[in-house]
């Protein structure tokens, strides 16, 4: 099996996964099902979760939809969908091994 891309996710991107409409959402959620089906190698900044939340508060998303937001954020977390990288070792948008 050949190796898959390795993509770093941005807030704005994953904001346009649970946020409908907007410009590129076509482009976010082709995106987002490439990352679930692991089909890339995603890697998030540790702040993206609240960035996302605070994005999607000032937007007025409705709390219960936020919640369930910051949930599935977690669950990619958790199995692996995505991994964290310390700002510290994140720099210039790509992970610094």
């Amino acid at each position: 099996m050949m190796p898959s891309t390795p993509i770093v996710l941005d807030s704005s991107v994953v904001v346009k996964w649970f946020r409908s409409g907007g410009d590129r959402e076509r482009k976010a959620l082709l995106l987002k099902s490439k990352v679930l089906g692991m089909e890339v190698t995603a890697f998030i900044p540790e702040i993206l979760p609240l960035e996302v939340v605070r994005t999607l508060r000032k937007a007025l998303y409705p709390e219960d939809k936020l919640k369930k937001a910051l949930k599935a954020m977690k669950m990619m977390e958790e199995h692996s969908i995505w991994d964290t990288v310390p700002l510290g070792r994140v720099s210039g948008g790509a992970p610094s091994w």
